[in-house]
């Protein structure tokens, strides 16, 4: 297990197995889809003024989790879903990886707490940054010229923003669904996201998503090093069966 990131699906209904194997076929046929998220945010003023409204970060990311030992995968996988794959971590920086920027959550909610909320503000200026340069983009080509005088690269710049905006997430995720396992303190968590270009690695936009599908023009899944379920030897076979079909050598392991 050294060194490897691990993906873990689906979340599902306890004791169901069919929904984690529908998404491993797609991973084998397509790739690893970069799942949408919407990070809600309440935001205050941390300076103490009046004005205050819920803020979104649309995120498209494809997560995977650094563990330490069988035990936490098996724990992983009880919460995120039966079937975990793991990477070595020097493939995922390849793609693009990057481990997820934590910010401070906020305490409360009262004026007097203001200071508490500046994880809360970055993401806001950031959401406001992005706003500013999509209103630059649809400006004239002379205005936007005189604009980035300075910007070496504008599509890089505008990648930053966008770059930034998909890996921050907080300490403690206040929404009364969430559960302690998905928290900073159990997480020490990684991410491919939409957005980024390269010669070496593709990712395909869809109506409403990305997919993650080749990297050096061979499909993903050639560069799974582990294949674990948390299940019984049944549930191992049906995924090696499902491996096996796609030319995957690996062979699963029960946790």
């Amino acid at each position: 297990m050294n060194n490897l990131l691990y993906h873990s699906f689906a979340r599902s209904q306890a004791g169901e197995f069919g929904p984690a194997l529908y998404v491993l076929e797609g991973i084998m046929r397509e790739g690893f889809f970069l799942a949408r998220e919407e990070l809600k945010v309440p935001w205050r003023d941390p300076c103490g003024g009046r004005h205050s409204r819920e803020i979104t970060q649309t995120q498209y990311r494809l997560c995977l989790t650094s563990l330490d030992s069988d035990a936490e995968l098996r724990s992983h996988c009880e919460v995120f879903g039966p079937i975990g794959i793991g990477f070595k971590a020097e493939f995922i920086r390849n793609l693009g990886g990057f481990p997820v920027f934590y910010l401070p959550a906020p305490i409360g909610d009262s004026e007097e707490d203001g200071e508490d909320r500046l994880g809360v503000s970055l993401v806001y200026r950031l959401t406001e940054l992005r706003s500013v340069l999509e209103r630059i983009r649809s400006l004239p080509t002379g205005y936007q010229s005189q604009i980035y005088s300075e910007v070496q690269d504008v599509q890089e710049l505008e990648g930053a923003v966008r770059f930034l905006g998909n890996i921050l997430y907080f300490t403690d995720y206040t929404r009364q669904k969430d559960i302690q396992s998905l928290r900073y303190y159990r997480q020490r968590e990684w991410r491919v996201i939409a957005g980024l270009t390269s010669d070496h690695v593709r990712v395909q936009k869809g109506s409403s998503y990305y997919v993650l599908s080749e990297y050096q023009g061979l499909p993903i899944h050639r560069f799974i090093d582990d294949v674990v379920v948390h299940g019984t030897r049944k549930d191992a076979n049906l995924v090696d069966d499902v491996l096996r079909n796609h030319g995957v050598s690996i062979r699963t392991r029960i946790l």
